[in-house]
């Protein structure tokens, strides 16, 4: 199934995240070992704690993806890509245009 959404970069994220409405229940994966998360304002989250995950192909600026997200409610944002997966990718952002680019390397963009 295909569903289009907008991602929010969150630097201050340390995960990839997926709003629970998004990931049907026998998709979902258990994780090994749960945990605790906070909203992007700090405050504690309404779901308590992270337990299943999901793995997702996804395509973002162009570029297609296979990462697996975190899934919990994320109130009005529908997935949150976090400081790693910026490491990981290290995104050109060009916050006048409101554009990401990804480079082809992106071990070599500094």
């Amino acid at each position: 199934e295909t569903t289009e959404t907008q991602a929010l970069i969150d630097c201050g994220a340390e995960g990839r995240f997926i709003h629970q409405d998004l990931v049907p229940w026998e998709k979902r994966k258990r994780l090994p070992r749960s945990f605790r998360v906070k909203n992007v304002d700090r405050s504690p989250n309404t779901a308590g704690r992270i337990t299943h995950g999901i793995w997702v192909a996804y395509e973002f600026a162009g570029k297609k993806f296979k990462d697996m997200f975190h899934i919990t409610d994320l109130g009005d944002q529908k997935i949150i890509l976090g400081m790693p997966w910026l490491e990981r990718h290290n995104p050109l952002i060009d916050w006048r245009r409101k554009t990401v680019v990804i480079p082809k390397d992106p071990s070599r963009h500094i």
